[in-house]
């Protein structure tokens, strides 16, 4: 009779215990937007009894003893909420709804800086992907890995280029006169004399972060070329430093060492760096377009005066450029200083020096032939002969930059 009393007895005290307990439930939203927050944490203080709010923001708390409690509701970036005196009666469910502000936080400005690098061939292609023209170009790190000196030798390596006399660029084909060139986006102007176009072995190589050939139009770009608009783009800020000299030699055999096939004159001191030097200059009394039409005008008309003037102006130019002379043509020859440099300033400034200098000579010979047949085909005359030319050129540049801090 004593064992089934225990039994009996332990089991009306475990129906009265949960008969005694109650729920907690309710939804958790945010204060501005009203929207379910999901994964919020609900906690019981007084027990160690809570949850998480699911997808809709709805909470459930099963098995709660009757009693005052303090509910707490917390989620990531919202302030903590605190509900105090909940009563929970004898198999009572009770519903609290909580709504949670955003936290105000104060946090300092966090700025990302990156430089953009278009000096490589991964660069270039991305810009090209992006490109509404045809294009095609050339980079810093490609020209690092070739032996050219000049850009004219590095934009030979693009698709549709030509190189022509080591130094003129042709776009699909086109003369250089129909292309275009800019640096860092400003037009360049010729640099020949009696044609347009543009030497471009006056720049090095180690000068250019990268090349690139717009073979179509745009509006934001100039319209009048047909070939192709070279643009070209200076290295930033130099490295460090770097002193660099190259030289070369070259020649053909159809100009170099010919015996006395080439035609010249008497050459002034400076004419090996494409300065004249006065050698050629006019006479000083000289007189001006109008002036000398006049004059040209009295001598015909038999005037002493103006006959005596024209003959003292003819004798006032230097009569060594009228002699005749057939040389030999030696070798071209080229040769390049570049010179790169950085100074550290006191305010951890710093500024670059990037300069350099280039000297070419080339001798050109173009041999003629000039007949007319007649109609059984036997030639009525014929002449053969040849034009002959040299070209020097003395180029410097030089660019200084100036960094503000270290971090500009």
């Amino acid at each position: 009779m004593k064992i089934l009393l225990i039994p009996a007895l332990f089991g009306l005290l475990t129906s009265l215990a949960v008969a005694q307990q109650g729920i907690i439930t309710g939804k958790v939203t945010d204060a501005e937007s009203g929207e379910a927050l999901r994964g919020a944490t609900v906690q019981v203080v007084e027990t160690k009894k809570g949850g998480y709010t699911d997808t809709k923001g709805e909470f459930r708390i099963k098995k709660v003893a009757a009693g005052t409690y303090t509910l707490k509701v917390s989620f990531v970036g919202y302030d903590v909420k605190q509900i105090t005196a909940i009563k929970v009666g004898t198999d009572e469910t009770v519903t609290v709804n909580v709504v949670l502000g955003m936290a105000a936080s104060s946090v300092k400005d966090v700025v990302i800086e990156a430089d953009r690098i278009n000096d490589n061939a991964a660069a270039l292609l991305a810009q090209r992907q992006k490109a509404s023209t045809v294009s095609d170009g050339i980079g810093k790190e490609e020209i690092s890995k070739l032996p050219d000196s000049d850009a004219g030798q590095a934009l030979r390596r693009v698709t549709g280029v030509t190189l022509v006399e080591g130094k003129f660029v042709y776009v699909r084909g086109v003369s250089d006169r129909y292309s275009n060139t800019t640096l860092n986006g400003s037009a360049l102007s010729t640099t020949e004399p009696d044609k347009k176009s543009f030497a471009f072995d006056m720049f090095p190589a180690e000068l250019l972060e990268n090349v690139n050939i717009t073979k179509s139009f745009t509006p934001d770009l100039p319209g009048n070329f047909v070939g192709g608009l070279v643009q070209m783009n200076t290295v930033d800020f130099p490295q460090g430093y770097v002193l660099k000299f190259s030289a070369g030699v070259g020649g053909n055999d159809y100009v170099t060492n010919h015996t006395d096939q080439f035609i010249t004159s008497p050459s002034g001191p400076t004419d090996w760096i494409g300065l004249d030097g006065g050698w050629r200059a006019a006479p000083d009394n000289m007189p001006g377009p109008q002036e000398f039409a006049a004059l040209r005008s009295q001598v015909r008309a038999g005037n002493a005066d103006a006959t005596e003037e024209w003959i003292g102006l003819g004798t006032g130019f230097n009569n060594e450029l009228m002699e005749r002379q057939t040389v030999t043509a030696p070798f071209a020859g080229k040769g390049s200083l570049l010179l790169t440099t950085v100074w550290d300033m006191e305010d951890e400034s710093r500024v670059g020096l990037v300069a350099s200098l280039n000297w070419g000579s080339i001798y050109t010979m173009n041999r003629m032939y000039r007949s007319q047949l007649q109609a059984d085909g036997a030639e009525l005359f014929a002449f053969s002969g040849s034009v002959t030319g040299r070209t020097a050129n003395t180029s410097a540049l030089a660019n200084i930059a100036y960094k503000i801090g270290s971090q500009s």
